[in-house]
């Protein structure tokens, strides 16, 4: 085979190599047309020089776009002879179509290929030289390849050229063996013609891998549940790479973690029978690359004891890659000596792996979202749960309006307030205020234990006389079912509309506050006591306490997420702006008066996020119909008149 030729298929060679590294199936065959390497082929299997020059006429239209093309080859006379055309005729060319007849003797003077325009047509003419491989002897001049591509001037491309003159070198080396006595098909260029059948071969099988990988891209990337697409990403790369067994094993903290392992067969290995080399796996996430082990070869990368108590002959570990992390891994070993995997072996499943992780990134990121949303749904009925269970409706009691309002930070809240009228009486009712620790469905949880222990103790005694017992009874099971580090701040008042007094038991609460309708001043004072769930002995700090309201007094109990809201500075809005709010606007409704507190704190917060739950209750005495002595005196009147 002549040198010349020899350095082209080398480089036909390297073209191949660089497909096999693309990425992309849409580029991977890059515009080699496995049918033209056949078509180099066959120059090497004909044995007439006319054969040779139709086929070079065919490929040259075919292969470049072109309109026609034809060959001239030099005869025994050492003219130039019509030897064969592609949509043009001997006749056709003598009877007067216009040839660009300069380009062909600048081609032939030069032996170079020449392109130019001619008559706003692009054509290319190729000489067509044999080089033989003794350097000393001259080329031989053996004809002409005449290519127009009609009215496209731009046609005529570097590539285009380069292809005309590979298809050119093939078949001078043809022609020449066979006017020099060579057999087309065999003698001297049988090594050649081996050579490019191999190349088709190999470009055969790199098309039908590439169209695989296309499929089964497009089949993985359409499988959005995650263990779903475990196992076709391994029942995958066990068929291409011709695997006995193959694991998928996700990266958490930098450690490989079983996910799924199959066999050949498509049947689950159980987590039981999952043994891999550890030095195989970490040396992949190491150095984010595809690994091979061989038991039988001599490289420098030792086999792990592993592979040699479980038989392996061949080991491969292939990284999952998003970006520049490595996600998982896809771990295939084989106990078979005639299976080897090979460097295409891991350039091909790399190119399937690249494409298997960004199908499961996307995975998971449908099941991070469609997680959200279950947790949000849950949430949002969380919250109208806790909302259905706060107090609803006007609570009809003599001699006092009570209203209430919580705004929590998250969708559940951790506060709490309540209004329990006592049954068979309108004249006492409970009203209780608490916070729970943290914030979300703990909290909330915490809020909903505690409004069901205080609401069954009222109920349990009717009217209840104290507060302490509740307390007591609150904190007692809060102390037993709590976890550690959890508890709640409650005040728990009773009205009595005979005497218009309010008895209380603090835990731990804020402030009261009362303003005074007669002066216009703001009282306040600590509620008192230990926050339930703390200790059990706190029951014995509990002690229950009074003060009266009088007509026009307001009593308003609130939360830490009033007195503590926090601006973008994160200055707090603290009590003292509390106390000036309500000694203004003390004498309004208790809910506008609860709804201008709330819209002060607004507008002292701004922008910044609400970092806490908002709860506020307002109680405010109405005005009697009589005093407790004018009462006594029209009794007196009463049995006068009676008489």
């Amino acid at each position: 085979m002549d040198a010349t030729s020899r350095t082209r298929i080398r480089e036909i060679a390297q073209q191949l190599s660089q497909i096999a590294e693309l990425s992309s199936p849409s580029q991977a065959m890059g515009g080699i047309d496995p049918e033209f390497m056949k078509g180099l082929a066959k120059f090497h299997q004909v044995s007439e020089s006319s054969d040779i020059a139709k086929n070079l006429a065919q490929m040259a239209v075919r292969f470049t776009g072109g309109e026609r093309a034809f060959v001239m080859l030099v005869s025994e006379e050492k003219r130039l002879r019509f030897a064969a055309g592609e949509n043009v005729t001997s006749g056709e060319l003598q009877g007067g179509i216009p040839l660009a007849r300069h380009i062909i003797q600048q081609a032939l003077a030069s032996s170079e290929i020449v392109a130019d325009e001619f008559e706003g047509r692009a054509v290319a003419c190729v000489p067509v030289l044999y080089f033989p491989n003794n350097e000393e002897e001259q080329l031989l001049k053996l004809g002409l390849l005449y290519v127009d591509c009609g009215e496209r001037v731009d046609a005529i491309t570097d590539q285009v050229l380069e292809l005309l003159e590979n298809l050119v070198e093939h078949a001078a080396t043809a022609i020449h063996k066979c006017s020099s006595g060579g057999e087309g098909g065999g003698g001297a260029s049988s090594e050649r013609v081996q050579e490019l059948e191999e190349k088709v071969e190999e470009l055969e099988e790199l098309k039908a891998n590439v169209s695989k990988l296309t499929n089964v891209g497009k089949e993985i990337s359409s499988t959005l549940d995650m263990d779903a697409l475990f196992i076709k990403i391994v029942d995958y790369v066990i068929e291409i790479g011709g695997a006995q067994r193959g694991f998928l094993m996700m990266v958490e903290n930098g450690e490989p973690v079983y996910k799924i392992g199959r066999n050949f067969r498509k049947a689950e290995i159980p987590m039981d029978y999952f043994e891999f080399s550890r030095s195989v796996t970490h040396k992949t996430i190491t150095e984010k690359k595809p690994q091979i082990v061989v038991v039988s070869s001599e490289d420098d990368f030792d086999p792990s004891r592993s592979m040699v108590a479980m038989q392996l002959k061949s080991v491969m570990c292939v990284p999952l890659m998003e970006k520049n992390n490595v996600l998982g891994l896809v771990y295939l070993d084989s106990q078979q000596a005639s299976k080897e995997f090979s460097q295409s072996d891991a350039e091909l499943l790399q190119s399937l792996c690249g494409q298997a992780a960004v199908a499961l990134l996307n995975a998971k990121l449908l099941s991070e979202v469609t997680e959200k949303e279950r947790i949000r749904n849950e949430l949002d009925l969380a919250s109208k749960i806790q909302l259905e269970l706060l107090p609803k409706q006007e609570v009809d009691i003599e001699g006092l309006e009570v209203k209430g309002r919580m705004i929590p930070a998250k969708e559940v809240g951790g506060d709490y307030y309540d209004f329990i009228p006592h049954v068979g009486t309108n004249k006492s009712m409970t009203i209780a205020i608490g916070d729970v620790s943290g914030k979300g469905v703990g909290a909330g949880l915490v809020m909903i234990m505690a409004r069901s222990i205080i609401r069954s103790a009222i109920l349990h005694s009717g009217v209840p006389r104290s507060t302490t017992e509740i307390m007591r009874n609150l904190n007692s099971l809060f102390c037993e079912d709590l976890r550690k580090g959890m508890f709640m701040t409650v005040t728990i008042c009773n009205w009595w509309a005979d005497t218009n007094t309010i008895t209380y038991t603090g835990a731990g609460h804020e402030h009261i506050m009362i303003y005074r309708a007669q002066t216009a001043t703001v009282e306040t004072f600590k509620a008192g006591g230990v926050a339930t769930g703390v200790l059990a002995r706190a029951n014995a700090m509990y002690q229950e306490k009074s003060f009266q309201l009088a007509e026009g007094d307001v009593c308003l109990l609130y939360t830490d997420g009033v007195t503590e809201a926090m601006d973008e500075e994160h200055e707090e809005w603290e009590i003292e702006r509390l106390e000036a709010v309500v000694k203004a606007n003390g004498d309004k409704t208790p809910l506008d008066l609860i709804n201008i507190i709330y819209q002060e704190i607004r507008t002292f917060v701004g922008r910044a996020e609400q970092h806490d739950d908002i709860t506020m209750v307002a109680m405010k005495a109405k005005p009697r119909l009589f005093s407790t002595d004018m009462s006594s005196e029209m009794e007196g009147l009463l049995d006068v008149f009676g008489e």
